[in-house]
C-alpha cells in the first residue's frame, strides 16, 4: 500500500493535479466529432480587488474560455479552475461562473460561445460538463483567436462566416495542441516513473 500510495504522488507531481480528470483522449474525440457552431466572442478583464460573477447564462450555450493575460481562477458549480496560459476551461451550458484576478494583476480573457443541437448533445454528454483543456502554449492559437475577435466585430454576414471557419480552425488548433501536452505528460511520467524506482528501490534494499 505504501508503495502504491507514494507512486501515485509522483504521477501526480509529473503532470499536475488534473491527473484523473476526464481522459485527454475522450476530449480530443469529442471536439474532432461534434458538430459544433460558434454564435458569438466576448473579451473581459478583471483587477485583482474585483469578482465577475456570470448567474445567468445563455441558453443551450457552451464556452471556451481563453486566457490573454494574467493569472486567475474560475469557479463553476463548486469546482475551482485555476486559468492560465495553456489551460482553456470548457463550460456547458447553464453553468453560473465566477471569475477572480491573482497576484494582484489583471485577468483578461477571451469567452467563445458555440452551440450543439439537442440531438447531438443526447450522443455528446461531455458538451454538457465542465472540464478543463490543457495545451501547450503557442502562439499561432492566440493569434487566430485574436483574428476570430476582430472578424467577429464587422458584424456583416460574410464576416459571421468567416468567424464560423476560424472557430474550427481554434479547435483543430486546440486538438493539436493537446496531443503535443500529452505526449509531454507520457514523457515526465516515464521519467518520474525512472527515478520513483531508482530512489524507492535504493532505500528499500540498500
Amino acid at each position: 500500500m505504501h508503495f502504491r500510495c507514494s507512486f501515485l504522488v509522483v504521477l501526480k507531481h509529473a503532470i499536475g493535479r488534473e491527473l484523473f480528470s476526464i481522459n485527454t483522449q475522450e476530449i480530443i474525440e469529442f471536439y474532432t466529432m461534434a458538430p459544433l457552431t460558434f454564435t458569438s466572442v466576448t473579451t473581459d478583464q478583471i483587477s485583482s480587488e474585483t469578482v465577475a460573477e456570470t448567474s445567468e447564462t445563455k441558453e443551450n450555450v457552451a464556452r471556451l474560455i481563453f486566457p490573454i493575460n494574467g493569472i486567475g481562477d474560475v469557479k463553476i458549480e463548486g469546482t475551482n479552475y485555476h486559468i492560465k496560459k495553456g489551460r482553456i476551461p470548457h463550460v456547458g451550458p447553464n453553468f453560473p461562473s465566477r471569475f477572480l484576478a491573482v497576484n494582484e494583476a489583471k485577468l483578461e480573457y477571451v469567452v467563445i460561445y458555440f452551440h450543439l443541437s439537442d440531438e447531438e448533445q443526447a450522443k455528446l454528454p461531455l458538451y454538457n460538463s465542465h472540464f478543463p483543456l490543457q495545451v501547450v502554449e503557442h502562439m499561432k492559437l492566440m493569434n487566430i483567436v485574436q483574428q476570430l475577435i476582430a472578424t467577429n466585430q464587422k458584424g456583416s454576414h460574410l464576416s459571421f462566416l468567416q468567424s464560423k471557419v476560424l472557430f474550427l480552425n481554434i479547435l483543430e488548433e486546440i486538438i493539436l495542441l493537446m496531443k503535443v501536452k500529452d505526449y509531454q505528460n507520457i514523457a515526465s511520467i516515464l521519467t518520474y516513473t525512472r527515478k520513483f524506482y531508482k530512489e524507492y528501490y535504493c532505500e528499500r534494499y540498500s
